[in-house]
């Protein structure tokens, strides 16, 4: 992008009564959609732009973001009022299908049925299917026999409509999400709160770690009050943990830097002591190759757990590659791309970066994201291909996943683009550092 545009370049636009925080184009070119901090929703016909065609006035605060949806026959908006709301274009209808009247404070995805929760500290959970925005989220709440307070942790059943959730109390509850029912309570899962909970990859077994210093090994097939398993071999608050793509060992990272690879079925661990701050969150490539830990110190380290895994080799992991500094404080949220190129970071500096697997020696990309408190959990969309971020302020936002955004910029200009020249393209809040695209053979 070179030189001064002529008046016929450009067409100018009405306006919103605040800032603009999005914009979006239709699939045909012919309208845009606006969304703005004035708490409404403006949609604009490209071809007599001076007034808006609609607007969509119903949010009590700040609209972030707007994107059009289902062939652009609805809406979807988020704001800082703790809603999403769906609009029917046509009717100007809406419906709030996430709506909390308190923050937020776990959230959890699964993109093999399309299902997202959320839970409040007031120890409310809801859930609702992403292919049906129109509809109210489902509320799970058990008057007198629920979560006492903040639910801590939730995750989904792999491939059933079944979530785990896990209260500050030390309470485990299993839903049966198309009765709305639990299916199973664990009043005393844990003597403490519970930090994290994972499915195992077949679903059959589920994992529970908490501020009592223990991991749990809960039978799904076989509901009891009792686990099947556990782990005792930390000593301070068990924060965070992850299941091998196989099923049968156990990543597990815990307040003092110490991290523990537990083949459950054996009893036998690996455990090393690595990180000098509190490990906030592990990840492992989808191939099983790879531990990725990260910490409360802005240190992500990464370790080559191949030969412990297939060989059961009991020794202490290599490491894979130096350690990644973010320079951002501390790192809670940690994942991969779907197709292992990149590994996303997120934490106390309230951006997500981006960092290329394959250079990783190369300065990460930063996404910035509307968080005003530092981020706790990020969770890959595949339905929309987009990242959900839940903060400390409870709130939760989506944004566009780098490579995509880059994509669509390379495949318009085909050539290494300066600094200034990608911030004339992408605007001065989008990506702290220009990319370049491959030339055209």
């Amino acid at each position: 992008v070179s030189g001064d545009l002529a008046p016929s370049d450009y067409i100018e636009i009405g306006s919103h009564n605040s800032k603009i925080r999005n914009l979006e184009v239709s699939a045909d070119g012919t309208q845009l959609l606006s969304a703005s901090e004035d708490g409404t929703i403006r949609l604009w016909s490209l071809d007599a732009p001076r007034l808006p065609i609609k607007t969509f006035a119903g949010h009590l605060n700040f609209v972030f973001d707007a994107i059009f949806f289902n062939q652009e026959e609805f809406i979807i908006s988020a704001s800082q009022d703790r809603s999403i709301r769906l609009w029917d274009i046509e009717n100007k209808f809406t419906s709030v299908f996430m709506s909390h009247t308190v923050p937020l404070h776990a959230l959890a995805v699964n993109n093999n049925t399309n299902l997202i929760a959320t839970a409040d500290t007031n120890g409310t959970v809801y859930w609702w299917d992403m292919r049906q925005f129109d509809q109210e989220p489902n509320i799970l709440l058990l008057e007198e026999e629920g979560h006492d307070g903040f639910v801590q942790a939730l995750a989904f059943e792999p491939n059933q409509r079944i979530l785990a959730s896990a209260g500050r109390e030390g309470s485990i509850i299993i839903w049966d999400l198309i009765r709305s029912n639990p299916i199973q309570q664990i009043p005393e899962a844990h003597d403490d709160s519970i930090r994290s909970l994972a499915y195992s990859p077949d679903g059959s077994y589920l994992a529970s770690s908490s501020f009592d210093e223990t991991v749990k090994i809960w039978d799904m097939e076989t509901p009891s009050q009792e686990p099947i398993k556990i782990l005792r071999d930390h000593n301070e608050d068990v924060r965070t943990l992850i299941f091998h793509p196989d099923g049968a060992w156990l990543a597990t990272g815990a307040w003092d830097g110490r991290i523990i690879l537990w083949n459950w079925e054996t009893g036998d661990t690996v455990m090393w002591e690595e990180h000098t701050a509190s490990v906030r969150s592990l990840t492992i490539t989808p191939d099983g190759n790879v531990l990725v830990s990260a910490d409360r110190g802005g240190i992500i380290k990464m370790w080559d757990i191949s030969g412990i895994v297939e060989n059961n080799e009991l020794v202490e992991p290599k490491v894979y590659h130096d350690a990644l500094v973010t320079y951002g404080g501390s790192v809670d949220a940690i994942m991969f791309s779907p197709d292992s190129r990149y590994l996303y970071s997120a934490g106390e500096d309230k951006s997500i970066l981006v960092w290329d697997w394959a250079n990783l020696n190369q300065p990460p990309l930063s996404m910035s994201t509307a968080h005003k408190l530092p981020i706790v959990k990020i969770q890959y969309l595949e339905e929309t291909n987009q990242i959900m971020s839940l903060s400390e302020d409870g709130q939760i936002w989506k944004t566009q996943l780098i490579e995509n955004f880059a994509k669509e910029v390379c495949d318009q200009i085909i050539q290494p683009l300066t600094e200034q020249e990608y911030q004339e393209i992408v605007g001065e809040n989008e990506i702290d550092r220009p990319i370049s695209c491959q030339s055209e053979p």
